[in-house]
């Protein structure tokens, strides 16, 4: 039996987790349903990708959602979902699971002590269910922790860099705090050096630095790569493109008080790759003049990230073709 491996996400750092299963996916026909945004862009070079839109909790989008997560599923007939959660892949594992398809979901990386809405309505049904923080288990008890979904090597960017490339992500909602007090700091001369910055679709244009609403992934990384100091909003994703490039990172957390993100899962983050010796965390805004005086003079802790979720969704895939021999 030749599997077919249905591969369902959000954009961002969902989609960021999955590429991470690449050896495993990679040794059977699989096709990604995702997001048209950065990273997912880049995938329709070597893989089959279908993109749908972000629900946002508008329910005309998940109704459309549901019924194009319908037609990919009934044209493509995987005979495995897996899924590292957003609610874009909820209408794939809910229809795999009725077509009698397993589904395999992984808790996203940034949920630290509580799971996403996500993980607790798929883990009741998933017949896998991998966590990547231990404290999640008294939440998901017949899950299985894999550790990291991530296998870093983190080193330190020898190379300077310069100016300071600041990057909010896919995420739908603004991040206006940022720009404005980016806007102030430059104003007021604190920031010195050079700001370019990928803003996204926010209310607040900034005024005293360069900015540019998207840019394609591979830029992206460049921007990054020559950067001296990193400040993004604090999604897995974006953390981990600064970390696999060494950059010195500040990473501000989305708040929920302030409309920017439906829960305060990227406070949990932040803080533990702040206790990592990882990033600079910004948990209020305040305290990015403080963060920025401290990334000049911030050395990043070098260490290796590694867990054995690859581990454990090749042997349950390795195990389904074995019984279906049987």
């Amino acid at each position: 039996m030749g599997l077919k491996l249905g591969l369902a996400c959000a954009g961002g750092g969902h989609l960021n987790e999955m590429v991470q299963l690449e050896s495993v996916y990679s040794k059977y026909e699989h096709f990604f349903y995702t997001m048209e945004v950065g990273l997912a862009k880049t995938l329709t070079k070597k893989h089959k990708v279908y993109f749908t839109k972000d629900p946002v909790r508008n329910p005309f989008l998940n109704i459309f959602n549901f019924y194009q997560s319908l037609g990919v599923f009934l044209k493509e007939m995987p005979d495995v979902i897996i899924t590292t959660g957003g609610g874009v892949s909820l209408p794939m594992c809910v229809i795999g699971k009725c077509m009698g398809r397993k589904v395999i979901y992984i808790e996203t990386f940034s949920r630290v002590f509580k799971p996403s809405m996500m993980g607790r309505i798929v883990s009741k049904f998933a017949d896998l269910t991998i966590i990547q923080w231990e404290e999640l288990k008294k939440y998901m008890p017949k899950a299985v922790y894999g550790g990291p979904l991530f296998n870093l090597d983190i080193k330190r960017d020898k190379s300077e860099g310069n100016g300071i490339v600041v990057v909010v992500g896919t995420f739908p909602k603004s991040l206006d705090r940022l720009f404005k007090k980016l806007d102030e700091l430059v104003a007021k001369g604190v920031i010195k050096e050079k700001i370019v910055a990928q803003i996204g679709n926010p209310k607040y244009i900034p005024k005293n630095f360069e900015w540019i609403r998207e840019i394609p992934f591979e830029e992206l990384q460049q921007m990054i790569k020559n950067a001296r100091i990193v400040v993004t909003h604090a999604g897995v994703g974006s953390i981990l493109n600064c970390l696999e490039l060494g950059k010195v990172c500040i990473a501000v957390a989305r708040l929920k008080k302030h409309n920017e993100v439906i829960d305060d899962h990227q406070v949990e983050i932040a803080k533990v790759f702040g206790d990592m010796g990882l990033v600079i965390p910004v948990l209020e805004i305040d305290e990015l003049e403080s963060a920025l005086e401290k990334a000049r003079n911030f050395t990043l802790n070098e260490t290796k990230i590694k867990g054995n979720v690859q581990e454990i969704v090749g042997k349950y895939l390795t195990k389904l073709v074995e019984n279906h021999k049987k």
